[in-house]
């Protein structure tokens, strides 16, 4: 739901390449938007198959999602996740960070309630391993939240912006804790 809770934005539970914003307001202006990958990367626009996680900026201006991919290599096909932003005006796409290297995952990404330039995600390594992460997009600060061991963290921050809260295993099994962040929110 958009802070303004105008709009709502969803996907389907079949597999679909596409982001639903439905306007609660004016039901006749409620769109879907195709998602597709920048091309730089090589995997061409239809690499994307379907989003998952999805949050809306603070204007309500912009959807941050992750999205599964496909590519065709020369060694067969690769599956991977990597993290999106929509314009929900027109739908236009970019991708918030480059191609990552192969056996890489990058996705459950949260805007921070006081600042669309602050994210935090995980990131999944090739052995399986998940980092929880936080980026300051305008500066290009990347730091860590928490090694999460084998399971996603799912992060979102707290209203002040202050904690992360995040799942992880513990010896009773699936917990949730918090982690206070710097000064630099991330």
């Amino acid at each position: 739901l958009s802070p303004a809770g105008n709009l709502l934005v969803a996907t389907s539970t079949a597999l679909d390449d596409s982001v639903y914003i439905f306007d609660l307001v004016a039901p006749e202006n409620s769109r879907a938007f195709a998602i597709r990958s920048q091309n730089y990367g090589g995997e061409g626009d239809d690499a994307a198959q379907y989003a998952d996680f999805l949050d809306f900026s603070n204007d309500g201006q912009y959807v941050l999602y992750d999205a599964f991919n496909v590519k065709e290599t020369a060694g067969g096909t690769i599956g991977y996740w990597d993290i999106n932003i929509l314009r929900a005006s027109d739908g236009s796409i970019l991708r918030v960070f480059p191609p990552q290297q192969p056996g890489i995952n990058i996705g459950n990404p949260t805007f921070s309630p006081i600042s669309d330039f602050v994210i935090a995600f995980d990131l999944v390594d090739g052995q399986g391993n998940v980092t929880v992460l936080g980026a300051d997009l305008q500066n290009g600060v990347v730091g860590t939240i928490r090694q999460n061991g084998p399971l996603a963290g799912r992060p979102t921050f707290s209203p002040d912006a202050r904690r992360v809260a995040f799942q992880f295993l513990d010896t009773g099994g699936t917990s949730l804790g918090t982690v206070t962040l710097a000064a630099d929110g991330v």
